[in-house]
């Protein structure tokens, strides 16, 4: 049986993202880059890219 890290509430952020962090479906945090620990099924942690040219940030910036 194989156990995630996401269950064991580690995540890695890398240094050119950011994690949002989520707790019971709202919005608790914003992690900056390194190892971050989170409360096991209860977080969730998607990871975005803070730039205006990246695809994976839903982000509007100012024109």
């Amino acid at each position: 049986m194989s156990i995630s890290r996401r269950h064991l509430g580690i995540a890695i952020v890398r240094q050119y993202e950011r994690g949002v962090v989520f707790r019971l479906g709202r919005v608790r945090d914003v992690r900056d880059p390194g190892v971050r620990f989170m409360i096991p099924l209860v977080d969730r942690m998607p990871k975005v890219t803070p730039w205006p040219w990246s695809t994976t940030c839903h982000t509007t910036w100012p024109r």
